[in-house]
Formats: structure tokens, C-alpha cells, sequence
């Protein structure tokens, strides 16, 4: 009965632990950025590897490589447009 109990305890506690498992693991995945690039997003960095955020972080000539869901784009620029 002791033995009982403590098995269901147990399994109870695991299957807690199992659903808070899968739960992170699924905000983990919507915070990816292997999954905002598959749903149609890209990530541009310089050459340091810094990502791009604004158009004063690049100059004229400069490289920049654009991160796709299915591989990378080099780029050279040879003009800057702000608005």
C-alpha cells in the first residue's frame, strides 16, 4: 500500500515534470532564430558579426551577409538610403 502510493506520487511528480518540460521547450523553439528565419525573416550582420539594426551600421563598399532559412547572402553596398 506504502509502496503503492509512493509509486503514483512518483509518476504523478514525473508527468508534472514531463508537461513543464515540454512547455519550455516550446517557447524555447518560438524564440529560435533558426525559427524566425523559416517563417520568412533574415538576420544581417557586418563583418565583425554584429547584426545590422540601423543604416548608420554600414558604410559604402562595406559587406554585409544576410542569414536565410536555407544558407547566406554576401553583399557589398554601394549606396545607403535613409528615411
Amino acid at each position: 500500500m506504502v509502496n503503492e502510493k509512493l509509486r503514483k506520487a512518483m509518476t504523478t511528480l514525473t508527468d508534472k515534470h514531463k508537461i513543464t518540460l515540454s512547455i519550455q521547450a516550446n517557447s524555447l523553439h518560438h524564440l529560435s532564430p533558426l525559427n524566425t528565419l523559416s517563417r520568412g525573416f533574415s538576420i544581417t550582420t557586418n563583418a565583425k558579426n554584429q547584426v545590422l539594426s540601423s543604416t548608420t551600421d554600414i558604410k559604402i563598399n562595406q559587406t554585409i551577409t544576410t542569414q536565410l532559412a536555407d544558407g547566406k547572402l554576401y553583399s557589398n553596398f554601394e549606396k545607403i538610403e535613409e528615411n
